[in-house]
């Protein structure tokens, strides 16, 4: 049927294991991520950021940087208010590394 739009299923993510402070990180991330019920490509357009990096933010492979995190989070809807509590637990993984 020409111009109907059939969405395409993300295929899911890994699941970040571990009890480090880089883990719980990524974890919480993609808890804000949930509750805002956000595509990666909505957030891309909203921070300027690429899928790509948004996805590797969250993956508990690497710390991403402050700024990508805070993008993260603001494209999340988290309040400007709660990003010193956000910052101080990424200063905490980026102790950690």
């Amino acid at each position: 049927m020409r111009g109907s739009f059939k969405p395409v299923m993300a295929r899911p993510e890994k699941p970040v294991t571990g009890d480090e402070p880089i883990a719980r990180f990524a974890r919480s991330l993609r808890a804000e991520r949930e509750r805002a019920g956000i595509t990666y490509r909505a957030m891309s357009i909203r921070c300027h950021y690429g899928v790509t990096s948004l996805s590797q933010a969250a993956s508990g492979s690497k710390l991403p940087i402050w700024p990508l995190a805070q993008a993260y989070l603001t494209a999340c809807g988290v309040p400007k208010a709660d990003l010193p509590r956000w910052h101080r637990q990424w200063e905490e993984a980026d102790r950690c590394r």
